[in-house]
C-alpha cells in the first residue's frame, strides 16, 4: 500500500547521522517544525541510530511532527535514500569529516549544513551548498525554505556538489597522508 503522507508534490529532506549529542537532533527537529509550518507537504527522513534515538522520537511526537518526520534507523541503502531525496541537511554542533555530506554531494543533492568541522572545506556557501553557523535552527530552516522555493537553485547547487565530489578520492587522500608522515619522519 502506498504511504498516503507522501504526495507527488512532496519534497524530501534527508539527514544521515547517528543519534548522538553532537548531531544536534533537537535543533534538527526545530528546523523540521519551522519548515513544515510553511511547507506542510515536506517530509523529513532521519537515517541513523544511536543512544538518543528513543528520546528524539519522543520529542518529535511531542512537537507534533510524527506524520512528517520519519525515523528510518540504520539503513544499508543510504545512497538509494539519498538519490530519492531533494535536499540533504545536517544540524551538527561539531563534526570531524562528515562522510554523509560527501555521500550526499556524490548523489547530487543540494546541501544545507552547519559550518562545523570539515564542512567548510567541503562546501563553499552558495557555490555547491548552503552553510549556516551551528546552533541556529532559524537560519538552517530559512536556507532550506529558500531551496524549497527555488528549484533552479536546488538543481544548480546539486550539480555543483556532484562535480565537487568527483575530487573526493580515497587513494589521493591516502597518498597525501603517507606523504605527510614521510615528511614528518624526515623532520620537515
Amino acid at each position: 500500500a502506498a504511504d498516503s503522507s507522501f504526495t507527488h508534490s512532496s519534497r524530501v529532506i534527508v539527514t544521515v547521522a547517528n543519534f548522538r549529542e553532537q548531531k544536534a537532533y533537537p535543533d534538527l527537529l526545530d528546523v523540521a517544525r519551522r519548515v513544515i509550518q510553511t511547507n506542510p507537504t515536506v517530509m523529513f527522513l532521519l537515517v541513523g541510530y544511536g543512544p538518543l534515538e528513543v528520546e528524539m522520537r519522543s520529542l518529535a511526537q511531542r512537537m507534533g511532527l510524527a506524520d512528517r518526520v520519519r525515523f528510518l534507523g540504520y539503513r544499508p541503502d543510504v545512497m538509494r535514500i539519498l538519490s530519492a531525496s531533494d535536499i540533504f541537511t545536517l544540524a551538527s554542533h561539531y563534526e570531524g569529516g562528515p562522510l554523509a555530506v560527501m555521500e550526499a554531494m556524490a548523489a547530487g543533492l543540494p546541501i544545507v549544513s552547519t559550518s562545523v568541522g570539515f564542512v567548510p572545506d567541503l562546501i563553499t556557501d552558495r557555490v555547491d551548498g548552503l552553510v549556516v553557523p551551528p546552533r541556529r535552527p532559524d537560519l538552517l530552516a530559512g536556507r532550506i525554505e529558500e531551496l524549497l522555493s527555488d528549484p533552479q537553485q536546488r538543481q544548480a547547487l546539486g550539480a555543483a556538489a556532484a562535480a565537487r565530489s568527483a575530487g573526493f578520492d580515497v587513494t589521493a587522500s591516502v597518498r597525501h597522508i603517507e606523504q605527510t608522515y614521510q615528511d614528518l619522519l624526515r623532520g620537515k
